[in-house]
């Protein structure tokens, strides 16, 4: 088991890890969206982590790679300050990166101020927060806050998952379904965060085609319910049907994700 495996567990048994990373200029905003969560950390919720945690002395970088390694779930403060930071781009976005395709940790990129995020490919990719990608910094007081607090309970959620598990007995592999005759499929964990990422507005048609029932579909995370139909198909081992009921509703490209070789 590797040590960031282990660091993981350990804090897994006690309380999520939310990782914050942002630009120093940006101190202003990290402050304000860390009032928001301290009220859920307050409950226990999660733990914050940002650098300002690091004590007089520590080795400030291998206190940021063990936090990194620890999180559970992650959080991106955008701005022009971000995407031009050395640091960042070359430490922190490329590990957290890294551990969202292969691990499946939660990122969760929150827009500050305008920049053009969109010319950056491992970005735009991403669903990014405020919801609208509407730049924090657009609103209003009241406004900014009503956002803030949104994303909070949006990274609660994301936490309450956090839970600790076995190791799977082929890492990198999520089981996924019976075919008929009981034959296990099998997915990489890659392909499930591409076809969330991907699904976005279709999600509804899809829940449709596969009878997913309202009340079910009422306690799917907001923002999250691409991730939500998986884990509900999962949770009944019918995620075998995936692929033909996105064919149903004309999502071809999602199937051929599915058929990818792996």
């Amino acid at each position: 088991m590797s040590p960031q495996r282990r660091c993981r567990e350990r804090a897994s048994v006690t309380t999520p890890t939310v990782f914050i990373s942002y630009s120093h200029r940006d101190e202003a905003w990290k402050d304000r969206l860390l009032t928001q969560l301290g009220v859920l950390q307050q409950q226990s919720i999660f733990e914050l982590w940002h650098d300002g945690r690091i004590g007089a002395g520590a080795d400030w970088y291998q206190g940021i790679s063990q936090a990194m390694a620890a999180a559970h779930v992650a959080v991106l403060l955008i701005s022009a300050h971000f995407l031009t930071s050395s640091f960042i781009l070359r430490e922190e976005v490329p590990h957290l990166l890294t551990r969202r395709q292969q691990e499946g940790l939660p990122v969760v990129p929150i827009l500050l101020t305008p920049c053009a995020w969109e010319e950056v490919p491992w970005l735009a990719r991403m669903q990014l927060r405020p919801r609208g990608v509407r730049p924090l910094s657009a609103g209003n007081e009241h406004q900014i806050e009503t956002e803030l607090t949104a994303v909070a309970k949006e990274i609660a959620a994301l936490s309450r998952r956090a839970t600790p598990e076995p190791p799977p007995a082929n890492p990198g592999l999520e089981e996924t379904g019976q075919r008929p005759g009981g034959q296990t499929v099998r997915y990489p964990g890659t392909i499930k965060i591409d076809i969330c990422d991907r699904l976005l507005v279709d999600w509804p048609r899809l829940a449709d085609a596969l009878n997913i029932p309202l009340p079910d579909r009422a306690r799917f995370d907001r923002g999250r319910e691409p991730q939500g139909v998986w884990e509900w198909l999962a949770a009944r081992d019918r995620l075998a049907e995936l692929a033909p009921a996105l064919a149903a509703i004309g999502r071809e490209d999602l199937v051929e994700v599915l058929l990818r070789p792996r």
